[in-house]
């Protein structure tokens, strides 16, 4: 998996955190799925 994947990865949880948003908040603001939102921030579907 490519660095960029990665950092993208760690700045939505940043950022998210940030907000005080929980996946699920970040999830139903954006229309995706928590776990979706989860595997983003633990690179899964970054590739």
């Amino acid at each position: 998996m490519s660095d960029i994947n990665r950092e993208v990865g760690f700045k939505i949880t940043i950022i998210r955190e940030q907000q005080g948003l929980s996946q699920k908040k970040l999830a139903s603001k954006a229309g995706l799925h928590r776990a979706y939102i989860g595997q983003i921030e633990r690179y899964l579907y970054l590739t």
